[in-house]
């Protein structure tokens, strides 16, 4: 069964590795790591959705070594 929950937590300092911002919101996550999918807030603003912004190619994705800047918006995709 598939979750549809979406949670939105700030998280500083900036450079945290996702692979560390997963472990932050849950140990299972960290665990199932599989990608973070990155976007530019500043990019953001200017879509009707998360969607939107990823088909016009402003989100990314990144891996566990990534190192989280100002202003991103990350979606942590991971399996149970």
């Amino acid at each position: 069964e598939r979750s549809m929950t979406t949670k939105t937590h700030i998280v500083q300092p900036r450079g945290v590795k996702t692979i560390e911002l997963a472990g932050k919101l849950h140990g299972d996550i960290e665990r199932g790591f599989i990608h973070a999918e990155v976007v530019d807030a500043r990019d953001m603003i200017n879509y009707d959705s998360y969607n939107a912004a990823k088909d016009d190619g402003k989100v990314r994705m990144e891996g566990k070594d990534y190192s989280v800047q100002d202003n991103d918006v990350v979606l942590i995709k991971w399996r149970k």
